[in-house]
């Protein structure tokens, strides 16, 4: 009995310790196999990372891309809005400068004709043109004579020249030339952005 005893024993302390060995091989492999998806899951988020620093760097260079665009068409619209309100502004001054040169031209032949001031044997001084006082000067060139004069006319300077030359039978042609400026009388010398506009008749 004694032996069947320790017989028994033995078979248990051989089962305790197989089990024991048993739990410790589970163990080492359950750490083996839990190690390798750690060293995985860095390994993946390291790739993760470099994948959204690219992505960002990408985007970086696509927005600095898209701001260029962006601006070069910015600067060639505010260009071309430049030059359209350059030539709107020329065109205007232009208008307005024919307009006063037309206005000389028909004072001059207004006072030529309803009042013959214009004479080669008593010279004028003075005459009035859109309610502006003008001085006249009076300058032989034979065989004409011109008279000159200068106003301004809401802002705009007209320069009219009468010039008579005898026709041969005791009478004179005319010829009257207007010039129209963009700009007051005192402002022709001083601004470089003047229109000039001309209005000639011949009679």
């Amino acid at each position: 009995m004694k032996k069947l005893a320790s017989r028994f024993k033995l078979q248990a302390s051989r089962k305790s310790e197989m089990a024991q060995e048993h739990s410790r091989l589970v163990a080492r492999s359950s750490q083996h196999h839990t190690g390798t998806p750690i060293f995985l899951s860095r390994n993946i988020g390291k790739k993760n990372w470099s994948l959204a620093a690219n992505e960002r760097g990408f985007t970086l260079l696509l927005s600095a891309l898209i701001v260029s665009i962006v601006l070069a068409l910015g600067a060639s619209i505010s260009g071309l809005a430049q030059k359209e309100l350059t030539l709107s502004s020329i065109g205007r001054d232009s208008q307005f400068a024919f307009y006063t040169a037309d206005s000389g031209a028909e004072c001059a032949l207004y006072w030529d004709v309803r009042h013959q001031i214009f004479s080669v044997e008593n010279p004028p001084d003075k005459l009035k043109c859109g309610g502006q006082e003008a001085s006249i000067t009076t300058e032989s060139n034979p065989p004409s004579t011109n008279f000159r004069f200068r106003y301004d006319s809401n802002g705009y300077c007209a320069d009219v020249l009468v010039s008579k030359s005898p026709s041969g039978s005791g009478s004179f042609f005319t010829d009257i030339r207007a010039d129209g400026f963009s700009a007051n009388c005192d402002g022709i010398a001083t601004n470089p952005r003047v229109l000039q506009r001309s209005v000639e008749l011949h009679y």
